[in-house]
């Protein structure tokens, strides 16, 4: 959503003894009978969430700030492990029927699935798992084995895109999903592996990713309007593996790191269907984390470097704020 400055410029309205009704976003107004200049904003935060039972990395999640499900990832090994919070804690649940890393996730925290990824010695999966809120049942093979990380939609209507074969060379190829069975579709632009995107959410004709490793670390970002990708504006900071969530218009992208050095980067962004904007900072800085959300409201957890089992989660409200006096 394009906020008033871009749609209307930057023109004070002047206001005698009230505020307007409905002040869109980034609108700003002078009220005569106070002396005060006024601005509707957005205001977001970062705090800290329950830690996992478990922390790990470059696994899986599906769901929201308060309804997100994590599986698989990697510790020493890979692990089968599945956690799900609540909002305030984790609990365990039933673990995958074979541990996986880098697999892609996507839907929600009763209805979602695990796409591609690596198994122990084996080369890259074709397989994909559904879980229905307390077990994993499989689902349709992919058309090819990915290391794919990134996914977006449901668990009846997804998306996977870019990602690797268990080389370090990134693909381009995007499959989509009806519950029962995948099929290839447009390619990105750019292969790519690492990137974000739209996980838990949009349905699978209307996506976004961004970032990544294409091969090196980029700020690219591209639409995906269930036939074709489009390049559209890029992120503010080039990073890969970092978290993302929001739908195609509004869309928030969270953390991540240049590898393999690694440099960590702590930005926040909104994408609002043309450009992004910074917004605030995690307090720890990683990637390869389990991550959904919205704009509003947003989640990571676990991740590099080291493990932590830490989450932090994003909240952001429009206010009306009070700029100064005269």
């Amino acid at each position: 959503m394009a906020d008033y400055s871009t749609a209307k410029g930057t023109l004070v309205s002047y206001r005698t003894t009230t505020d307007p009704d409905n002040p869109q976003l980034g609108e700003v107004w002078y009220r005569s009978d106070t002396g005060d200049v006024k601005l509707r904003a957005n205001v977001g935060a970062w705090a800290s969430g329950g830690n996992m039972n478990s922390g790990r990395n470059d696994g899986s999640s599906a769901g929201t700030q308060t309804a997100l499900l994590a599986f698989g990832g990697y510790t020493t090994g890979i692990v089968s492990t599945t956690e799900s919070y609540n909002g305030t804690s984790w609990s365990p649940g039933t673990s995958l029927p074979t541990a996986t890393y880098a697999g892609a996730g996507t839907g929600t925290q009763t209805a979602a699935i695990m796409i591609g990824g690596q198994t122990p010695g084996a080369a890259a999966t074709t397989a994909t798992i559904e879980w229905d809120g307390g077990s994993w049942t499989s689902g349709g093979n992919l058309n090819s084995g990915q290391r794919y990380r990134r996914a977006s939609g449901i668990q009846t209507a997804g998306l996977v895109m870019g990602g690797n074969g268990g080389s370090p060379s990134p693909t381009g190829e995007t499959e989509s999903y009806d519950g029962t069975s995948w099929t290839e579709v447009g390619d990105l632009n750019t292969a790519g592996t690492g990137g974000m995107s739209l996980n838990g959410s949009g349905p699978n004709t209307a996506s976004l990713y961004f970032g990544g490793q294409r091969p090196t670390e980029t700020a690219a970002t591209e639409s995906w309007n269930g036939t074709s990708w489009t390049e559209v504006g890029d992120l503010n900071q080039a990073r890969a593996y970092g978290g993302g969530g929001g739908t195609q218009t509004n869309a928030i992208a969270m953390s991540g790191a240049n590898v393999p050095a690694p440099t960590m980067y702590a930005q926040t962004e909104i994408f609002d269907g043309t450009s992004w904007t910074e917004v605030g900072d995690v307090a720890t800085g990683r990637y390869a984390t389990f991550s959904a959300g919205t704009t509003a409201a947003g989640i990571i957890s676990a991740g590099l470097p080291g493990n932590p089992a830490i989450t932090e989660e994003w909240t952001k409200t429009e206010v009306v704020t009070t700029l100064g006096v005269s």
